[in-house]
């Protein structure tokens, strides 16, 4: 593997280290008790070791790693299939082939790690990757003999774009949040987001609605709505080209539509399931219908910048996505949207959210506003 694609591959999925660092220090108290067995009885030198979250210890050799199970071949029985989330740390004796649920094959011995962490080194000792267990698709043992290590295998190479063999990846969330008061004052709250996104290897395409209406004693007092899409077209692993669209409404500010499209380029920092962060820049033509004012439309300079990132183990979530239009030819013409809250896991895929949405326009209509806030607690599903 050329060091252009380790790297790549590190930043995707975790740390590349350009040398083997001491386990012992950052080792977490389960896989410390890995280790610790393994001298004890020296016959697992010679084996693969499983630790269970039970506190149970197997020996033998791992067979294969498939999604749901791990299977190992023991000397005192006939192969165990043990469910994978029943493990707490695994330690191998001879490399195993690893295919990532990101495509990518890599061979290397595989060490416990801190915080419920895996280390897989190469056979050369001179590159090492943190993952955890989950990030695993498959794994499987090779036949190659322990004189004669197996090289580590190039990611995988994804068949052209546009062909029925290639894969792509599908996610989105929904959420919805209501609030209702009654007595002195009436008032009712009501909000729905929306976004899904298809990936594929050098094409993304990612679409965005949210919707705020609000009664206060029957009547009226809010009523907005925003609607986004974008695609995205990788030139390298992170340097894309974009095209953008958003239309917006809030006949409460006066606006009757707001149309922005254009493109740019953008460059995505990291894209895992523990971490997102991209920036975008470029230029986009913005159209804005106003009720009861003359309309404008004008060039701007676009920005974004999208952030998510698990925390704790994954109980919580942080993100932040902000977005700005600054008018080339009037700099007054001043547009900043800002969404920043945190996400709590709950089961089978449905979530909790605390969120603040702040829409800033520095040249309001008239006798108007220049800042609406919303402070949100939804409940959602993901996939």
């Amino acid at each position: 593997m050329k060091s252009q694609e380790i790297n790549c591959f590190a930043m995707k999925h975790a740390t590349a280290r350009g040398s083997l660092e001491p386990i012992f220090p950052k080792m977490c108290p389960a896989c410390l008790v890995l280790l610790v067995l393994c001298l004890v009885f020296p016959g697992a030198a010679a084996a693969d070791v499983l630790l269970l979250k039970s506190g149970d210890r197997l020996s033998g050799m791992i067979a294969r790693i498939d999604p749901k199970n791990l299977t190992l071949q023991t000397p005192y029985a006939d192969r165990l299939h043990i469910r994978r989330e029943k493990i707490a740390a695994i330690q191998t004796d001879r490399p195993l082939r690893v295919t990532f649920a990101s495509g990518t094959e890599l061979e290397g011995t595989i060490l416990p790690a801190y915080g419920g962490m895996l280390q897989l080194v190469t056979p050369d000792f001179k590159q090492t990757w943190e993952f955890r267990l989950t990030d695993i698709q498959t794994a499987t043992r090779q036949t190659a003999t322990r004189a004669t290590p197996p090289k580590a295998v190039s990611p995988k190479v994804a068949s052209p774009v546009g062909t029925k063999a290639e894969k792509f990846e599908w996610k989105g969330r929904l959420n919805l949040g209501f609030s209702a008061t009654g007595g002195n004052t009436d008032k009712e709250n009501y909000h729905v987001d929306a976004e899904t996104t298809v990936r594929m290897k050098r094409q993304r395409v990612k679409l965005s609605l949210q919707y705020n209406r609000e009664k206060d004693n029957g009547r009226e007092s809010e009523d907005n709505a925003v609607v986004s899409a974008k695609y995205d077209h990788f030139l390298t692993k992170q340097w894309f080209a974009f095209l953008n669209a958003t239309v917006a409404r809030d006949p409460f500010q006066d606006l009757a539509l707001r149309t922005a499209t254009g493109g740019g380029a953008g460059y995505q920092f990291f894209d895992t399931k523990k971490r997102r962060l991209s920036a975008e820049i470029g230029i986009n033509y913005v159209k804005e219908n106003f009720d009861t004012q003359a309309n404008e439309s004008y060039p701007s300079a676009r920005w974004s910048i999208d952030y998510e990132e698990e925390l704790f183990h994954s109980r919580m979530a942080i993100f932040h996505f902000q977005e700005g239009l600054l008018g080339l030819e009037n700099t007054s013409d001043l547009i900043i949207r800002t969404h920043t809250g945190l996400r709590f896991p709950l089961i089978h895929g449905f979530l909790a959210t605390l969120q603040a949405n702040i829409d800033w326009d520095n040249s309001p209509a008239l006798d108007k506003t220049s800042t609406d806030k919303t402070y949100l607690l939804t409940l959602g599903y993901e996939w």
